[in-house]
C-alpha cells in the first residue's frame, strides 16, 4: 500500500539509528510487532523481544530468525496464560514505560520546542529532570529500568542540566 506506513517498517529504521556498538538487553513492543522482519531485526542486535505473540499464534520454523524466542512465548501462554507470560517476561513494563510517557507528555507538552537533536536530547533530558523533581523520590532499580527502556540514561547531560537529573 503506497504511503502508508505500518510499525512493523518502522522498527528495523529505529533499531539502524542506534549505534551498533551500544547494548541492546531487550526491545519491547505490543503485538503489532510480532512479525518476522522486526523479530529478524531484533536478532540481529542479539536482544531479546518483549513482543506478545498474536492470539492464535503458530509456531515458526525454528530456521527463521527469531523464531525460538517467540516459540517459547506461545508454548508458556499455553501452558500457563497470557497474564502470567506478561508478568514473568517483563512485558508489564511495557505499560509502566507507557504510564511515563503519559505523565511527561502532560507536564510537559506533546513537541519538542528545540530543532536540532542536539538541543531536542537536551530539551528532553530536562523534562525528565523536572518529573524526576515532581515526583519528589529517588529513583530506584524499577524507575531505571523504566529509564532504559525509552532510553533517556543514555541522553547527554552536563552542567545545570545533570542537576536537574538528580532527584533531590
Amino acid at each position: 500500500m503506497k504511503g502508508i506506513l505500518f510499525v512493523f517498517d518502522v522498527l528495523p529504521e529505529l533499531l539502524d539509528q542506534i549505534p551498533t556498538d551500544t547494548p541492546i538487553d531487550t526491545i519491547g513492543g505490543d503485538g503489532a510487532y510480532d512479525t518476522k522482519q522486526c523479530h529478524a531485526a531484533i536478532a540481529a542486535r542479539d536482544a531479546q523481544p518483549s513482543i506478545p505473540p498474536r492470539e492464535g499464534a503458530m509456531p515458526w520454523p525454528e530456521s527463521t530468525s527469531g523464531a525460538t524466542w517467540r516459540n517459547e512465548a506461545i508454548d508458556a501462554i499455553a501452558q500457563r496464560s497470557r497474564r502470567e507470560w506478561k508478568t514473568s517476561s517483563g512485558y508489564h513494563l511495557r505499560s509502566l514505560v507507557e504510564t511515563l510517557m503519559y505523565r511527561l507528555k502532560t507536564l510537559t507538552g506533546n513537541c519538542l520546542w528545540a530543532r536540532k537533536v542536539g538541543s531536542q536530547a537536551t530539551e528532553v533530558a530536562i523534562r525528565v529532570g523536572v518529573l524526576n523533581r515532581m515526583r519528589g523520590r529517588q529513583s530506584d532499580a524499577q524507575d531505571e529500568e523504566r529509564t532504559s527502556w525509552i532510553a533517556c540514561a543514555s541522553l547527554p547531560t552536563d552542567g545545570a542540566i545533570s542537576s536537574l537529573l538528580t532527584p533531590p
